[in-house]
């Protein structure tokens, strides 16, 4: 798999499992804050969007890394990740791969409070445009209406500050089955989503606009 085949696929499942329109997952360079004398340079996000309650608004950002078995996420790109969320001030930071982490790359997502997931294609990704985003997720959408296999298998490995089994009881973990859990899911409903009248890129524009110039940083799925 490409990575801009795995980005999107990345994508399709944020906006499942945040149930919100797919075009409020965006990609962009985030300018980061100025310093004086320093030069200008911008953070690659991958993926970010805002969730909005009627207290706040929240920014999230996330990396999607595919990986050549037996190639893992180490722990320097989870530092890198977090460090990059207190650059631009976003409150909560994903970290997703199709295989695994390295053990010094979960201890520090514990520590960080990063979480990481385990997303895999459920499907032959073959005949995926290797590079358009626009055409990818177009080929993604159609997958994920047709009857069959799950577009992909999902699996949280850690939530944010504690391991996902420490999470939830052992108890539920062994006896409640997957299909009582509501989690397989093979018609994503987008249409029943309404944009939220201010956008993740809008949201973290505002954000930043606000740190430029200070000192310092400022449906298909199955789950496991």
């Amino acid at each position: 798999m490409t990575s801009k085949q795995y980005e999107e696929l990345c994508r399709y499942f944020v906006a499942w499992l945040f149930q919100i329109p797919i075009d409020r997952v965006h990609s962009l360079d985030a300018p980061n804050p100025l310093r004086p004398e320093l030069s200008s340079f911008s953070h690659q996000l991958d993926l970010c969007w805002d969730i909005e309650t009627p207290a706040a608004r929240y920014l999230h950002i996330a990396n999607a890394k595919w990986r050549t078995p037996p190639h893992t996420v180490e722990q320097n790109e989870v530092l890198l990740l977090q460090q990059v969320k207190s650059q631009v001030d976003a409150h909560k930071a994903m970290l997703m791969t199709n295989f695994g982490y390295t053990d010094g790359a979960m201890l520090a997502a514990q520590d960080a409070g990063v979480a990481l997931h385990l997303v895999k294609p459920g499907f032959d990704y073959r005949r995926l445009h290797p590079v358009d985003p626009a055409i990818i997720q177009s080929q993604l959408q159609s997958l994920a209406r047709m009857a069959g296999r799950p577009l992909c298998v999902h699996e949280l490995l850690l939530k944010g500050g504690q391991a996902a089994a420490q999470q939830a009881s052992g108890a539920e973990q062994a006896t409640t089955p997957l299909e009582s859990t509501g989690i397989v899911r093979k018609v994503f409903p987008q249409q029943a989503n309404e944009s939220s009248p201010v956008s993740a890129a809008e949201a973290a524009g505002d954000r930043l606009f606000r740190y430029q110039n200070k000192q310092g940083p400022p449906p298909g799925m199955m789950k496991k």
